[in-house]
This record gives structure tokens, C-alpha cells and sequence, in this order.
């Protein structure tokens, strides 16, 4: 059976809602290992990820004062558990023309695929990462 495009839109907006995990506040880099030691001590598992930072040293637009800066922070990784062996791959949002500070988690979705096609673990996860969230800010 076809679905409509209202329903293929409001599956889209559950799987959304579901994989993208928006901070309360924004945070700068140096609080994101403290979420994610957080979420790796909640979930009992292991956050494995890759900070790639840009950045420029010298003189800039004339100015006669040597500077540093950061021009642009990614930061990727993925979360396993006993229950979720494969990797569930994620990447920090940020400020937009402000990578240094992080307004939340998305999580890598597969292209076509609905909220029923993911294993429950997985799903299960995303919830666990977003309860992991709600408690780090909470003490914050």
C-alpha cells in the first residue's frame, strides 16, 4: 500500500523528532566531554569520537595584531552498547558561523528508511541518549 504524503511526512517528522536531540542551551567545547561521559556512564557503553578543528594563525583583514582562531569545529562520533553492537553514528550541531559552541545531537539516519525500519534497540538508544541529556542539563 502507497503511502500519502501526509503520512510519509509525519513518519519523517517522527524520525526526526526521535534522532535530533536539541540541547536546552548551547554549550562550548570544553562541556562536550562532560555530556558525553554523562551519556557513556548512563548507557554503560562507549563514545568513540573525532574533534576536527580549522584553524588560522597570522595576520587577518589588515590587522596589524597576530591572531589565533578557530574557524570551524566539527565534532562526529558514534555510541556502542551491549544491546546496539553495530555503531549508531552521530554529529554535534552547532552555531551557525559559531562552531564552538554545540546546540545539539543528530544521529546518522539511513536514506528512505522509516522509524519501524530500525531495530527497537536502537530507537530504544536515541531515547536513553536523550533522557542522558535531559539529566546532564538538569545539573548544570
Amino acid at each position: 500500500m502507497k503511502q500519502t504524503l501526509e503520512e510519509s511526512n509525519k513518519n519523517l517528522e517522527e524520525l526526526i523528532n526521535k534522532t535530533n536531540i536539541n540541547f536546552p542551551r548551547k554549550i562550548f567545547l570544553r562541556d562536550v566531554e562532560h555530556l558525553f561521559l554523562r551519556i557513556a556512564e548512563d548507557l554503560h557503553g562507549n563514545i568513540r569520537y573525532s574533534l576536527l578543528e580549522n584553524k588560522n594563525i597570522g595576520y587577518f583583514a589588515g590587522n596589524q595584531i597576530f591572531q589565533r582562531e578557530s574557524t570551524d569545529i566539527q565534532i562526529t562520533g558514534a555510541i556502542i552498547t551491549k544491546e546496539t553492537v553495530d555503531l549508531n553514528v552521530f554529529r554535534l550541531k552547532t552555531v551557525e558561523n559559531v562552531s564552538s559552541l554545540f546546540t545539539g545531537i543528530e544521529f546518522q539516519l539511513t536514506p528512505e528508511w522509516k522509524l519501524e525500519n530500525y531495530r527497537p534497540e536502537v530507537v530504544q538508544l536515541w531515547d536513553k541518549v536523550k533522557n542522558s541529556v535531559e539529566k546532564f542539563f538538569a545539573y548544570k
